[in-house]
């Protein structure tokens, strides 16, 4: 059974906080920029849908994250507010 677009991108974010920890706002922002570029470069490139849909994956989830982060204080772990889901 195929999973939601909100499914995958929770389980992409869940797999990069495992992965790299969590990361602040100014990190996270570089990143999703670069995920961004790389959907730009997959569709110029004639890649299939398939890539460029994992690659939007990848893009939502960072932007899934920063949404989190921007509710946090600066210099703080933990959000002010809760989780988007």
């Amino acid at each position: 059974m195929t999973r939601s677009f909100s499914e995958q991108v929770r389980e992409r974010d869940r797999r990069n906080v495992e992965k790299w920890g969590r990361q602040d706002f100014d990190v996270l922002l570089i990143c999703t920029m670069e995920e961004l570029g790389e959907i730009a470069r997959a569709r110029l490139e004639g890649e299939s849908p398939e890539r460029i849909r994992a690659e939007i994956i990848d893009a939502a989830a960072l932007l899934r994250r920063l949404f989190i982060q921007a509710g946090h204080a600066p210099g703080r772990e933990e959000p002010h507010g809760s989780d988007p889901d």
